[in-house]
């Protein structure tokens, strides 16, 4: 497959930009390595997968919709409650996703690829960053609203 285009429109090349690890892998577009929590409460790396197509070059979400399948472990959120549900999807060459995760914006749909991914990757991150958050000032908890207002 040829290399898409990575103009300042194109979401792909502007997630590139972003600093996303990305791969187009047999129609779907895969990031990898966002952290999220893990049912053990560690914070690990999983892959968001979202089918594509490919028009002259042109990618553009599959889907069209609010929804987004991750790969890794059942990702949690900060009380541990599962923010997916199974829905395994085979993604070609054995490998298969297995949870669907649906966080639908306010307005309805998202306006763009890009729009999605970073929205996605945003939930999981920031629920993968607080474990560290808290237990940095678990004896503190005044330091961390100090700094939480300082930002």
């Amino acid at each position: 497959m040829s290399n898409p285009p990575t103009g300042p429109n194109d979401p792909v090349g502007r997630l590139y930009a972003d600093g996303y690890d990305l791969v187009l892998q047999n129609g779907h577009l895969v990031v990898r390595r966002i952290p999220y929590l893990a049912p053990s409460g560690v914070r690990t790396d999983g892959r968001l997968v979202l089918p594509v197509n490919d028009s002259g070059g042109v990618i553009a979400d599959a889907i069209g919709d609010h929804t987004i399948w991750f790969a890794g472990e059942e990702p949690r959120d900060e009380a541990g409650t599962a923010l997916g549900g199974a829905n395994p999807r085979d993604i070609g060459n054995g490998d298969t996703v297995r949870y669907m995760l649906s966080f639908k914006p306010p307005n309805g749909s998202y306006t763009s690829l890009y729009e999605k991914v970073r929205a996605y990757a945003r939930i999981l991150s920031d629920v993968a960053h607080m474990p560290q958050l808290w237990a940095k000032y678990r004896e503190r908890p005044a330091a961390l609203v100090a700094e939480v207002r300082s930002s």
